[in-house]
């Protein structure tokens, strides 16, 4: 599996390799082999995951990382060079250029610089005042890797246009482990959250229409449950978007749109679909439809035909809750349909 990536440059460890994941073999993914292989993916997910300490043990991977970000560096933004993986025919289609209305409602290009001088953007989600649900990502390195310096959140971008204007994230919160982790245990970990100064850039755009949900099985695995996808896909123009390399200015800065009959798989800890991805839609919410537009997970990565998004399972909402009253003005919107002792049954209920 890949990192849905950043759309940064070509400097960037991970963006456009290959990321095994465990047993999956890439190779033997083929249109006709599909569920075969989301399976095969489900499973070596789940070994690789199997020897983690779980949420509240020692050492915890899940305890808060929260880091102000550092004054920006000049930069001048790259071409953008990641793999693409979008199906025939190519099911996403403009959001036309209203504001923060409607489909876009909620939905913000990130404008991340490093402290290597590289340039990149991500798609984050308004979940309520002055916060910005993304992938873990798009907003913290890893060790070794080039610092993010500067992220600036704008609402309603429409190539040059940014008609609400746009802000700086003041704090970024992501869970210790994902600094630390591997890239077989990293992968749900892959969520964070951006906090700004105060609430004037949310007061101007409006949060997301659904709340952060923490939703069943029965649910997830509705054969209607209309997921969407929104975002700021790296190949794309105002016009169309080419499936192929960037070769000059302008791409990513449109938002685009998807949505699909339902999910192709569910686990414990993932959603895998068959969105149409590139590089720029990392941090997109898993919205569905059917159930009062409920954020339901964040995407993270590509693979050949599937794409996985960390679910938002009840720990994780706790997590993000949690994490959110420890800084000022955080808050989160959030719904949450099952109990703690549904989740306690969750494995077992996996395999019904």
């Amino acid at each position: 599996m890949r990192e849905a990536c950043k759309g940064r440059g070509p400097r960037t460890r991970g963006c456009g390799r290959n990321r095994k994941l465990g047993r999956f073999r890439r190779a033997m993914i083929t249109r006709d082999g599909l569920l075969v292989a989301v399976l095969a993916a489900a499973a070596a997910i789940m070994v690789a995951g199997a020897g983690r300490p779980a949420v509240g043990a020692a050492p915890d991977p899940w305890a808060p990382l929260i880091e102000d970000l550092k004054p920006a560096t000049t930069a001048v933004f790259p071409a953008v060079l990641v793999d693409a993986f979008v199906h025939e025919p190519d099911g996403r289609t403009r959001v036309p250029p209203a504001g923060t209305s409607g489909i876009a409602k909620g939905v913000v290009y990130l404008d991340l610089t490093l402290s290597d001088g590289s340039r990149g953007h991500c798609t984050g989600t308004l979940v309520g005042p002055a916060v910005v649900l993304t992938a873990a990502h798009c907003i913290k390195a890893k060790q070794g890797e080039p610092a993010f310096t500067q992220i600036r959140v704008v609402p309603g971008k429409d190539g040059l246009s940014e008609p609400l204007g746009s802000q700086l994230a003041q704090t970024v919160i992501v869970p210790e482990g994902w600094v630390v982790a591997s890239d077989a245990e990293d992968y749900y970990l892959d969520i964070g959250l951006l906090v700004l100064p105060d609430r004037a850039l949310t007061d101007k755009a409006g949060t997301s229409a659904g709340k952060v949900a923490a939703l069943g099985f029965g649910k997830l695995r509705h054969p209607q449950l209309k997921p969407r996808l929104t975002g700021y896909p790296g190949d794309c123009l105002a016009a169309a978007c080419t499936g192929k390399e960037p070769t000059g200015p302008g791409f990513g800065m449109y938002l685009w749109t998807e949505q699909l009959d339902r999910l192709i798989f569910v686990t414990e800890y993932f959603l895998f679909d068959t969105f149409d991805i590139w590089g720029g839609h990392s941090g997109s919410a898993v919205v569905a439809t059917r159930f009062d537009d409920a954020i339901v997970g964040v995407l993270t990565r590509t693979g050949p035909e599937i794409n996985l998004a960390v679910r938002i399972t009840p720990p994780v909402l706790d997590w993000l809750v949690a994490r959110c009253k420890q800084v000022v003005p955080c808050a989160l919107d959030t719904v949450r349909e099952e109990s703690s002792i549904y989740w306690l049954l969750a494995p077992a209920l996996a395999r019904q």
